[in-house]
This record gives structure tokens, sequence and C-alpha cells, in this order.
């Protein structure tokens, strides 16, 4: 899964695209062997600043008409919380995967929409951390909203790692390591690493010269269970999983 942010601030830079580089960007993707193009219009990065969701579809807006004429075969998955969005990309482009970074929590419409509309969608982890003496480990908090969340036979699990979620490294590393245990809930497994605080800080770089150590993490993730990898650098990671 290709990143395309039509974000001014994405915490990545080289993500972000404007509305006139957007077709070149989605084209070098599809190019380099992306299957899936997650398409976001709204930065979840830490600091950052919330748009409405009227700004959010003008930005998607247009890359969304420009995706009606590439026909390029591949899948498409926008990135949003907000269902008024979905509703608004489905009448553009039809069936499409509800990437969704609060698994319906930050709007109570979105579940019964995206099961209306019948789309694949992304649950993603992003609950505040239980911390403590005696509270579960992060992993163990992580199965425990999957076995309450309703899932169905089109939704894929996303645990959240990343700092934007309020997860520290060491926590980040306790959920990625047990991530075969995800395999009991029997639906797929996406991780985005890709650059994240929790590929830099141990290697004591930033998110623009980690590539190296972001590309081992998702060859180990991809060992430990993963079935879709989010990620920056499509043709670096395809040739490393050749």
């Amino acid at each position: 899964m290709a990143i395309i942010n039509l974000t001014p601030d994405s915490f990545f830079a080289g993500s972000r695209v404007n509305a006139q580089d957007f077709e070149a960007k989605f084209l070098k993707a599809v190019e380099e062997g992306a299957d899936i193009i997650d398409i976001g219009a709204c930065s979840s990065r830490p600091g950052s600043v919330a748009v409405t969701q009227e700004q959010e579809w003008q930005r998607l807006e247009n890359a969304l008409d420009i995706l009606k004429s590439l026909r390029s075969g591949v899948q498409i998955s926008i990135d949003t919380f907000r269902s008024g969005i979905v509703r608004k990309a489905y009448d553009k482009i039809g069936p499409f995967i509800v990437n969704d970074i609060y698994a319906g929590a930050a709007d109570k419409a979105m579940l019964k929409t995206v099961e209306k509309l019948e789309l694949p969608y992304i649950a993603m982890f992003n609950k505040p951390l239980e911390r403590g003496l005696n509270a579960p480990t992060p992993f163990d908090q992580i199965i425990s909203f999957y076995e309450n969340f309703p899932l169905t036979d089109k939704m894929i699990i996303d645990p959240g790692f990343g700092a934007f979620s309020g997860k520290t490294v060491e926590e980040n590393y306790n959920i990625f390591d047990n991530l075969p245990a995800l395999k009991r809930f029997g639906r797929p497994i996406l991780v985005g690493i890709s650059r994240k605080s929790m590929v830099y800080i141990p290697a004591g770089k930033t998110p623009e010269t980690c590539l190296e150590e972001t590309l081992a993490l998702e060859k180990r993730a991809i060992e430990l269970g993963a079935d879709i990898l989010r990620v920056h650098d499509v043709a670096p990671i395809k040739e490393l999983l050749r």
C-alpha cells in the first residue's frame, strides 16, 4: 500500500503532493508495483492542525476526478475518519477501501456507512493506552479492543503504530513483537511503520534518513504475519521482498 498525502503537513515530506503533482505521484506508485494506493487529505501527525470536512473534501475531490480517468487497475484506499467523505467519494469513484485511523470512534455513522456501501474497512487501534503497575501490556489492550470490536469479513486490522496514537517507542515494539497473535481474528493485518519514530529514534536518525531501518523492519513485519505494508517507498520494499 503506497502512501499519497494531499496535505501540506504530513510528517514525511516525501509523501506530500499538491493537486498538480498528484497524477505523476500516483502513476509512479503504480509503475513501482503498488497493489493499493492510500490517499489522505487530513494529516494525523502529532501537532497537526485539524481541517474541516469541507477542506478535506476540497483537497480530495480533484484527485478523485483524476483517478476516474486513469483506469490504473490498482485498488484505492481513502484515509479518512469521516463518513461524509466516504459517501461523497463513493458517489464519485465507486467502491474503495476505507482507512479509518479511529476505527469508527470519531464518527458514529462510519461503521453503518461502510456496512451499507459494502466497503472494505481498515479498523485501526488508536485508543489511549492504560498505564500503571497493574495495566495490561499495550498488546493485551489491542487484543481486548478487537475482541470487543464488531469485526466483519470485509475488515482489516491495523494495530496502529506511531507516536501520533500516544505510544512510546517501547510500547510500539511490544505490539510489533506480538503481531503473530493477531492472526487469531482471521482478518488481514496491516502494518504501517514506514519512517515512523519507532524506526528512526532508536537509530538516531530522522524520517528522511531511515530508509534502511524502515525496510528491515518492514521485512520483519511480513515474517511476523503482516498481510499489507503501508509504505512510503514502494520500489525498495518490493525489491527486498522479491
